[in-house]
């Protein structure tokens, strides 16, 4: 196996998102099954059924699956309890054997190879996309190994317990903790945040023939707009977008690999 994992977590609710990331992943990404990949999930926060599991292990027969209990996570204050599994993201911060950690969200589609920016990520930074060096989307991020230490991990943990009532769950608290990021191309994380309604149904979104990963950003309301959350893929119909068509290209091709 190679020394990079590949992990995310999820729950019951994001199961079809994370079937066809995982897929597309192995569609496009070089000896993609050669990287060790991990789950996590909670029992107490974000159950994910034996059910899915095997379906995900019929794609990644090597699969590991970590049930995580933190009594942080469980207690703390949230806007929106439904998305409290958002905080298993801390946990790829954790010390490991593996030289670095890729985590990436089950609301993401991959289209093109991204080994090149995994492999290329230097071990001394945390990278990501979408922002600036101090600020980060935390939906994708490439943790080297300097990272991956107690000290770190428990820094992140305890922002749970201070920063008080949370609606970004870990994003600000990520981007709090890492002082500078190293940038990799917006291609690696192009997030779907169109400005209108018409938009979703017009627009290209601005994919080309470079972008890499397409992200279903957006999953809560905005602050102060009267904007409702941008819809995952799966909560539209196929013939919704441009975008949604490929997606459920993706999801079919996903099924025939499981039930075949």
């Amino acid at each position: 196996m190679k020394n990079t994992l590949f992990i995310t977590h999820l729950d019951d609710k994001f199961i079809d998102g994370a079937l066809v990331m995982i897929y597309s992943m192995k569609k496009h990404v070089k000896d993609f099954m050669k990287y060790p990949i991990k789950i996590l999930h909670s029992s107490v926060i974000s159950e994910l059924s034996t059910e899915n599991q095997e379906k995900i292990r019929k794609l990644v027969p090597h699969v590991e699956f970590e049930d995580i209990y933190n009594e942080v996570y469980i207690n703390a204050p949230v806007q929106y309890p439904k998305h409290r599994v958002a905080f298993l993201s801390l946990e790829c911060f954790r010390p490991t054997t593996y030289e670095k950690v890729f985590f990436f969200d089950c609301d993401m589609l991959c289209i093109n190879d991204i080994s090149d920016g995994i492999e290329n990520a230097p071990n001394d930074f945390v990278s990501g996309c979408g922002g600036s060096t101090s600020d980060i989307n935390c939906g994708l991020m490439v943790i080297g190994k300097e990272w991956l230490n107690e000290d770190v991990y428990d820094k992140m943990v305890d922002c749970v317990r201070t920063m008080g009532v949370t609606r970004l769950f870990t994003q600000h608290m990520i981007n709090y903790v890492v002082p500078e990021f190293n940038l990799l191309s917006d291609d690696y994380n192009w997030k779907v945040a169109p400005s209108s309604e018409s938009d979703r149904l017009t627009h290209g979104y601005g994919i080309t023939d470079d972008t890499k990963i397409i992200h279903w950003a957006g999953a809560l309301p905005n602050t102060g707009e009267d904007r409702k959350p941008n819809p995952k893929p799966w909560e539209e119909n196929e013939d919704s977008n441009v975008l949604s068509k490929l997606w459920y290209k993706y999801k079919k091709e996903m099924l025939e690999e499981i039930n075949d």
